[in-house]
């Protein structure tokens, strides 16, 4: 295993240099363990292989923090923006997205390539492959309603999705929760409820604040099928949120809605958009975008198109302090 785990280390590294996987004839570039991991056959062509390629990548990092996913499309040459000569501009193109100096990109590359083998290990499928050897799915549309005008935060999540392969079956539906700044609350949950379009096979607590669902679908998708879906995540009371909710797409979307309600009472002392934020930037105070206006009842309508894969986009917001005693 260790030595398997070692020489899919150094295919993948092979493969990022240069063009990545915009060099010619990749039949010669892909070793033993690549042509396992991509399935890969010997009459693929260059077009089938980087498509394969592609797709798997993004399988496996369906669940790696942003900047590392973005890292690992970059240096293959996978991302749209990024399809540059050489892997030091890569590299540099890297940088200047996350706001870091090259140094600290190529140790995201190295973070990101390591998190990959590791998801590659057990070579594990997802079962929303069904019986055969393909998978996958884009997002057509993404339209979220947030509500923290209640008890808690409640998002409803409504997405239109494609199937890319036959015999789709399940998805993965994954929710990060950020910590809080200035708060004690260490231990987070989140409730999840489908209001149409699946059901929820399992739960996966990834780490302490990302969580991932298991979507069964109403029935198999095949290749160009659409389906929509809803889910409603919901912050038990008295667990603080991170004031900023942000979609950062690793796979293209063509168009995000997104509608907040702070409600009357509620209303933040500043809003403002955020437009492709580099992910480390997502998380800072104050804000970097522009500042928007709440209409009378508290509620903001925003959208996005197009948007680019591995950055963020929605909306960020400084709390009005809450009256001293």
């Amino acid at each position: 295993m260790t030595h398997e785990r070692d020489a899919l280390t150094a295919e993948l590294g092979a493969l990022r240099k240069g063009r990545g996987v915009h060099e010619r004839n990749l039949q010669a570039r892909m070793g033993e363990q690549l042509h396992r991991l991509f399935g890969i056959a010997a009459s693929d062509d260059d077009t089938t292989i980087r498509i394969r390629i592609g797709e798997r990548v993004h399988e496996l990092l369906a669940d790696a923090p942003p900047d590392l996913a973005t890292a690992v499309l970059a240096a293959l040459g996978l991302h749209p923006e990024c399809r540059l000569r050489f892997l030091a501009e890569r590299t540099d193109w890297l940088a200047a997205e996350l706001g870091c100096e090259a140094r600290t990109a190529r140790r995201r590359i190295d973070d990101g390539f390591a998190l990959l083998v590791e998801a590659a290990g057990p070579r594990r499928r997802l079962s929303s492959r069904g019986e055969g050897d393909g998978d996958g799915w884009t997002v057509r549309s993404f339209r979220a309603t947030l509500r923290l005008d209640g008890p808690g935060p409640e998002l409803i999540d409504e997405r239109q999705i494609v199937a890319v392969r036959d015999g789709l079956r399940e998805i993965p539906v994954s929710m990060s929760l950020p910590p809080a700044p200035d708060t004690t609350v260490l231990e987070r949950d989140l409730v999840a409820e489908v209001l149409y379009g699946g059901h929820i096979r399992a739960k996966d607590r990834v780490s302490a604040s990302h969580f991932r669902y298991w979507l069964e679908l109403p029935s198999t998708l095949q290749a160009g099928q659409k389906h929509e879906y809803s889910v409603a995540f919901r912050i038990p009371p008295g667990q603080p949120m991170s004031p900023h909710y942000a979609f950062l797409p690793l796979w293209p979307c063509e168009y995000f809605h997104l509608r907040v309600r702070f409600g009357q009472s509620r209303q933040p002392a500043a809003v403002w958009r955020l437009d492709g934020v580099p992910p480390r930037l997502v998380d800072e105070q104050p804000g970097h975008g522009d500042l928007l206006e709440l209409d009378r009842l508290g509620e903001v309508e925003l959208e996005f198109r197009p948007l680019r894969t591995g950055l963020g986009y929605g909306i960020g917001w400084t709390p009005t302090p809450m009256p001293t005693p």
